[in-house]
């Protein structure tokens, strides 16, 4: 008997749900058909719009990581566009990423103006001042024919977040841009030093440890061929760390 009234009660429950289901659906559709909006068409469409950006913003990546970078940069800002931003700051991955792309690409300019566009729509942050620094300090070597001023701007990335940098920390974006300088510098000492201090971190995954050991092969390969680009590529290419 009492297994028959528990199954009559669920299903006699199920029954309700539905029917009460019905009546919110025939609910809003009379709603939507006299011109009213519901609460949850608004934050479906917000939800879609983040869903559709996110989704260009993963192909414009493959992009990059395939080295084809002026599509790369028309997929990141095909991202931005008006109808799937519902906050300003949803624009900062894409403009961060667009900065890097002409920065890569040498033209320090662009990735400068690029980069004011990310500030005028993100708050005060790291990533604004560390890699307008590094900007400049870029278009100051190219103008005086040194890497004095490059030197410069390291030494404060290294003052400035020592607690972010190997042994403390690793993988980190303060960390992958020494690794980037030292190869634009064509410094393979530095580098394959910064990145011996992080393979020593106690607590390296073994997916990070691996990404580490690519980059150091790169700066050993690199050094021995008299190049520099193969450890920003293995970055540019990782899913692991930063570039």
């Amino acid at each position: 008997m009492f297994k028959i009234n528990k199954i009559f009660l669920s299903s006699l429950g199920l029954l309700i749900f539905l029917l009460l289901t019905i009546k919110y659906s025939n609910s809003l559709a009379t709603e939507k058909s006299q011109g009213y909006s519901h609460p949850l068409d608004k934050t479906d469409k917000n939800t879609r719009n983040i869903i559709e950006s996110v989704r260009i913003e993963r192909e414009a990546r493959q992009l990059v990581k395939q080295g084809r970078y002026e599509e790369a940069i028309t997929k990141y800002r095909e991202a931005i566009h008006p109808e799937f931003i519902n906050h300003n700051w949803e624009m900062s991955t894409a403009l961060a990423s667009i900065t890097k792309i002409y920065q890569h690409q040498e033209n320090l300019q662009k990735a400068l103006e690029t980069l004011e566009e990310f500030h005028e729509i993100s708050l005060p942050n790291d990533f604004y001042e560390d890699r307008k620094s590094e900007l400049l300090s870029l278009l100051k070597a190219e103008e005086e024919g040194n890497t004095a001023a490059v030197y410069s701007h390291i030494d404060m990335i290294k003052q400035k977040h020592s607690n972010l940098l190997p042994p403390h920390k690793v993988g980190l974006v303060a960390e992958t841009s020494l690794i980037r300088l030292y190869d634009y510098l064509g410094d393979y000492k530095n580098g394959i030093a910064l990145i011996d201090e992080a393979l020593t971190y106690p607590r390296l995954t073994e997916k990070k440890r691996q990404e580490y050991l690519k980059v150091r092969r790169a700066f050993e390969l690199d050094q021995s061929e008299g190049t520099k680009g193969r450890p920003t590529q293995v970055l540019i290419e990782s899913d692991i760390l930063p570039w």
